[in-house]
């Protein structure tokens, strides 16, 4: 009976123990992770109706096979714009491997 009384003693004070919990909580912040890659190829299947493009990446990495992005734009400059600022690669080597498939 004394463990009881003890054990609920000290979850009480536990949960009432106050502390910085927004530190730990912060959901909203994003992360950002760079990866390090040999890339092959890129496809962008251009999704004209519906307005996005679909990209899949193929790698040379034995751990990373295929990377995908979903870009909001069906125009093709902006596309590789945007694939060379998530890719951190240059526009020529993107356009150089990238090839391109429309569809409805």
């Amino acid at each position: 009976m004394s463990i009881w009384f003890g054990g609920k003693g000290i979850a009480n004070q536990m949960l009432s123990y106050k502390s910085d919990t927004q530190s730990y909580l912060e959901a909203n912040n994003q992360v950002r992770v760079q990866l390090s890659a040999s890339i092959l190829a890129i496809k962008a299947d251009i999704k004209q109706q519906a307005g996005f493009t679909k990209v899949s990446i193929k790698t040379a990495d034995s751990a990373i096979k295929k990377l995908e992005l979903e870009l909001r734009t069906t125009d093709i400059a902006a596309i590789e714009t945007e694939i060379t600022q998530e890719l951190r690669l240059d526009l020529p080597t993107v356009k150089r491997i990238t090839r391109y498939h429309f569809s409805d």
